[in-house]
């Protein structure tokens, strides 16, 4: 079943991105970490009336596959993506670039990776951290989830991202979170269900697909597990 944890609510018409698109071009790199990210920040240049053009002179860094199919679909390729798809890897993609002294503008959700900016500002560049839109945790109104997991009826979480794990956690205190088996998209995901005690999968690639792969594999597991059970 798909339990949205979390909502992305814009910051529309914030001060600090109409001044960020008024100087696209001072910007050497652009910096996506979300596929949200990229749609709100294109559409806040429409909504500005922002050529797409200015962005001509500008390199663009994104985090992962995801992020860089949500430009692709802009008609727009990233110039950098990291093999490793998290913060600490696109900063070190992006400080092996040469940044000291060079301006990079960071349009992302107001609590982002923590540890980006300061190894972006450590190497010597300016930081314009800008956030654009915030997550705040939903609840659903169809499903009670501590009832499906006091009924075994759920046997692993997938989570996408931190901020999934905390929206989850939100939703259903209360329950054993050591039963639970949790999916993770990345290190930071892990790190993230680890702290509540979940028993954490990490994807071997930080998409969709390797996160699919890798619940396949926990079901496949339980099913083995209960076979030598029952023997």
């Amino acid at each position: 079943m798909e339990v949205p944890a979390i909502a992305t609510v814009p910051y529309m018409q914030q001060p600090g991105i109409r001044r960020a698109l008024d100087q696209l071009e001072d910007y050497s790199w652009v910096v996506f970490t979300s596929q949200v990210g990229v749609r709100i920040f294109f559409e806040e240049m429409a909504e500005n009336d922002v050529d797409v053009r200015r962005l001509s002179g500008v390199h663009l860094a994104v985090i992962g596959e995801g992020t860089r199919k949500a430009l692709r679909e802009r008609g727009i390729l990233a110039d950098l993506m990291p093999e490793v798809y998290e913060g600490e890897a696109l900063a070190e993609a992006l400080i092996r670039q040469g940044i000291r002294g060079k301006k990079i503008l960071i349009p992302r959700a107001a609590k982002g990776n923590q540890m980006l900016v300061p190894m972006l500002e450590g190497a010597g560049a300016y930081v314009e951290d800008l956030p654009i839109y915030e997550t705040v945790y939903r609840e659903c109104q169809s499903i009670d989830l501590k009832e499906e997991f006091a009924g075994g009826r759920i046997d692993c979480v997938v989570f996408t991202s931190a901020s999934t794990v905390d929206g989850f956690a939100a939703v259903t205190g209360g329950i054993d979170y050591k039963k639970v088996k949790a999916a993770c998209i990345g290190r930071q995901t892990q790190e993230r269900a680890r702290q509540y005690g979940m028993q954490c999968y990490v994807a071997e690639k930080a998409t969709i697909d390797s996160l699919v792969e890798l619940t396949e594999r926990i079901k496949e597991d339980e099913k083995e597990t209960q076979k030598i059970k029952r023997m």
